[in-house]
């Protein structure tokens, strides 16, 4: 079975309608045809209501809890905390099989308490550390939710929170050991189809990279240019997804290599300038490549490149008026250039 917008299966519908009208299909074909498709199933207002009251109930316990946290004692603050948990994760299991979408907001609340109760119990024992060890503790307690019930909101929560732990472990000095986490992602989303689900996975392979540099000390260069790499091998796959991220990704940290500062490395500094110039020329006759192709990202930023260089090299040679000005009619001149292309597009 494959799942299809409901505006898709509308005019599929319609086309092999007006193929069987045409005498190309037959009857008996069209709806063979028609049941190898079903309508993606959409936000359930129902679910949606109870998620919002869920994420309230919690937010308001645990702000009543912080707000008479001095009057009680810690054995009374972990019984509370520890309490609370159990009783949400209970009452979440007994209403599973009768109220599947209240079970999960009992399970949504049980999660936001775990979370909290990090924070609260590290608060009341003063533990210490950096906050991003909360994050990552938070995550390790959802991940297995989120595998155990199936829940793509509760897995991309988790995603969430590991990407916090992610970007926050660049100002530290240890080790990210929640970087690991990551393969299990692609391993949800392989037997849990979803686009949000691969999106955040990549979002946090990027990051991983970005940390990783950091880490072990990498030039920015060259963790740019495995970045711009990634960004092409993600661009020729097959799902739209990793062709929309992959483009955004080379495009964005191509254009950063367009710039003169960030080859200044080693024997390469004194080349710096021309290294750039030379894989901006490169660039662009790629980016135009994919542009001939009809990709319109690239066409963005072959524009944004132009623009760039035309800054770098009139701002200072130039009356200030006189840049703005032919800079403006510049990027209008880009703008209707963008629409007739686009438009072609379409027409074609």
């Amino acid at each position: 079975m494959r799942y299809v917008s409901k505006q898709q299966y509308v005019f599929l519908r319609a086309e092999l309608a007006y193929s069987r009208d045409q005498g190309i299909l037959s009857q008996d074909q069209v709806e063979r045809t028609l049941a190898l498709y079903a309508i993606k199933p959409g936000l359930s207002f129902v679910r949606v209501m109870l998620v919002i009251g869920a994420v309230l109930v919690g937010l308001g316990i645990l702000s009543f809890i912080a707000a008479n946290w001095d009057e009680l004692t810690k054995l009374v603050k972990y019984l509370i905390i520890v309490g609370m948990f159990i009783s949400f994760m209970v009452v979440s299991y007994k209403m599973s099989e009768k109220y599947p979408k209240t079970s999960r907001s009992f399970l949504y609340l049980a999660l936001i308490t775990y979370g909290a109760g990090i924070f609260l119990i590290g608060q009341m024992f003063n533990f210490g550390g950096h906050f991003t060890q909360a994050f990552i503790l938070w995550a390790i307690g959802v991940f297995p939710a989120a595998v155990l019930c199936k829940d793509k909101l509760v897995f991309l929560f988790a995603q969430l929170l590991l990407l916090i732990y992610i970007i926050g472990s660049l100002e530290t000095t240890g080790f990210a050991y929640g970087i690991l986490l990551i393969p299990a992602g692609y391993y949800f989303a392989r037997s849990n189809p979803s686009d949000y689900l691969t999106f955040f996975n990549n979002l946090l392979v990027i990051a991983a990279v970005i940390y990783l540099g950091e880490f072990f000390r990498v030039e920015p260069v060259l963790t740019t240019l495995l970045l711009f790499v990634i960004g092409n091998a993600a661009f020729y796959k097959l799902q739209q997804i990793y062709k929309v991220q992959g483009t955004l990704l080379f495009c964005i940290t191509g254009f950063i290599l367009t710039f003169p500062g960030i080859w200044h490395i080693g024997k390469l500094s004194p080349l710096s300038t021309e290294i750039s110039i030379a894989f901006s020329i490169g660039y662009i006759l790629y980016l135009l490549w994919l542009v001939k192709r009809e990709y319109f990202i690239p066409l963005v930023f072959v524009c944004a490149t132009i623009f760039r260089y035309y800054v770098d090299l009139t701002y200072n040679f130039m009356p200030k008026s006189f840049v703005f000005i032919s800079g403006g009619v510049l990027l209008l001149l880009l703008g209707y250039y963008i629409e007739r292309s686009r438009r072609k597009v379409v027409r074609s």
